[in-house]
């Protein structure tokens, strides 16, 4: 799951929250993990983050740990709420351009929930809500590079 916020614990390293995941299972993070973590940091253009401490990152790079955490135990669908909500326009577009890369390239399902428009020409399903009722579905194919 991506959070709206990066929701990274401040007392922890990135690489420390990207395993949390196995610790709050009471597992012990196994041992590959730890290099799937740093090169999921590298593919997300974090590297040399992992020993850094949340608070000396750029909300854009907050938002990318955020995506490595959700995908440190392989999930068939990654579920992001708002994921560009706290990024400014440029940021938004990386996040936005990775979960593209990420649904395509590894064929996983991504779900994004939100209300900015300049997310919908990533998506290959729209959904529009209102008052808690569905009122369109659009499937579009958007394989040309579309501007955030």
């Amino acid at each position: 799951f991506v959070f709206q916020q990066a929701m990274l614990i401040e007392g922890l390293t990135i690489l420390e929250n990207i395993l949390l995941a196995f610790e709050i299972q009471g597992k012990t993070t196994p041992p590959d993990k730890k290099q799937k973590a740093i090169e999921l940091l590298k593919t997300l253009g974090l590297e040399g983050t992992a020993h850094m401490q949340p608070r000396l990152l750029s909300g854009g790079m907050k938002q990318r740990a955020s995506i490595a955490r959700a995908l440190i135990k392989n999930p068939s669908i990654l579920l992001c709420d708002e994921p560009t909500s706290a990024l400014d326009a440029e940021s938004g577009q990386v996040v936005m351009n990775i979960l593209k890369r990420i649904a395509i390239e590894e064929n996983r399902v991504v779900i994004v929930v939100s209300h900015d428009a300049r997310v919908f020409p990533f998506a290959d399903r729209l959904i529009k809500m209102e008052n808690g009722m569905i009122v369109s579905d659009t499937r579009e194919s958007y394989s040309e590079k579309k501007e955030y």
